[in-house]
């Protein structure tokens, strides 16, 4: 016989015998049960330790912080030994067509990454690995778990390139990068109103990231004016290794290159130069 108790603390609900069901109701309509098994189902007959179904489902905390995130929902999962890289909860996202049958859609598993407070986030299409976001820092992509190939940054903006000279007035001053890892992309204009002597090899200044150390890449070039050289010259500029300055190089007569200093920059030249150096 089921019965329900009550006591100063308590109230029990008990179906009597075995295989038997808690069954909450309304109206006559089943609303919630508690099977024999101790499957909680709200809207369904659960087939797991918690099965809900039926319209959206909100996980609520009300608090007076304004300042911090707010716990609202743990998600645990607990180890009966000690816990080794890989192990950590995960959440599945499935998809169930008219014959019941599920199909894994996607998984989220934030897994243990070289230490117990330390976790990486791994996200799954179906069985197949395709972002991870290691502790270290950084994603990676398809599978690919090594933190030195990781893509640690992305970056958008601008910048102001000048003349490395003691005095120098300017008509225009663009500079625009984008970062994408180690790599950085810009593309920078300048056209100078005016301009006092100079002899730097360090022409261009205000590079937004300094460069690596031992790495000369040349960027493509367009100048007008800049009387460096005579007739038959090749000019190209290049980024100048550990530092945040560009450099030129020019070859008169279709021969060797060499360093070009500042000195034949006049008012009214201009210079546009793109490309992308390594950090």
């Amino acid at each position: 016989m089921s019965t329900i108790k009550s006591s100063a603390e308590d109230l029990t609900l008990n179906a009597d015998g075995s295989g038997n069901d808690v069954i909450i109701q309304s109206d006559g309509s089943t609303k919630a049960i508690v099977t024999a098994e101790g499957n909680v189902g709200i809207g369904i007959t659960p087939a797991y330790k918690l099965h809900v179904s039926g319209a959206l489902s909100r996980f609520h905390r009300s608090h007076s912080t304004t300042t911090s995130a707010l716990a609202v929902l743990d998600v645990h999962a607990e180890s009966t030994g000690a816990m080794a890289d890989g192990f950590g909860p995960q959440i599945r996202f499935i998809s169930e067509d008219s014959g019941d049958v599920e199909n894994t859609a996607a998984t989220l598993n934030v897994i243990r990454d070289g230490a117990d407070t330390a976790a990486a986030f791994v996200f799954n299409a179906g069985a197949s690995e395709t972002v991870r976001m290691p502790s270290s820092g950084g994603i990676t992509f398809n599978g690919d778990t090594s933190s030195s190939n990781a893509l640690n940054d992305y970056e958008v903006g601008t910048f102001t390139p000048t003349i490395n000279a003691s005095s120098v007035s300017y008509n225009t001053q663009i500079g625009r990068y984008t970062k994408i890892g180690n790599r950085v992309f810009i593309d920078i204009y300048i056209n100078i109103s005016s301009i006092s002597t100079t002899s730097s090899y360090s022409i261009i200044l205000g590079l937004p990231f300094a460069s690596s150390a031992t790495y000369y890449p040349a960027l493509t070039t367009k100048v007008n004016g800049f009387a460096w050289g005579g007739s038959a010259t090749m000019l190209t500029f290049q980024v100048q290794p550990s530092a945040t300055s560009i450099g030129a190089a020019g070859a008169y007569n279709n021969g060797g290159f060499n360093d070009v200093n500042a000195n034949g920059l006049s008012a009214g030249d201009w210079i546009a130069v793109s490309g992308s150096y390594t950090v």
